[in-house]
């Protein structure tokens, strides 16, 4: 059984990346990254990531 990271603000994980197929790549780097690049603009969205806390212990104060 593979466990899935948590996906991101826009719903993907690492693992839709990693076993996508191969045009998803040259079109993420072609178009997407490189349109970023010559135009010189980054959504604002493209940087925000979900931070969510894990309490180690089962036995702690949840709130702490």
């Amino acid at each position: 059984m593979v466990k899935l990271k948590a996906p991101g603000i826009d719903g993907l994980t690492t693992e839709h990346i990693v076993y996508c197929h191969p045009i998803i790549i040259v079109q993420l780097t072609s178009c997407l990254f490189n349109c970023m690049l010559k135009l010189g603009y980054v959504l604002d969205k493209f940087g925000t990531g979900v931070i969510i806390p894990l309490i180690k212990n089962p036995n702690g104060d949840a709130s702490s």
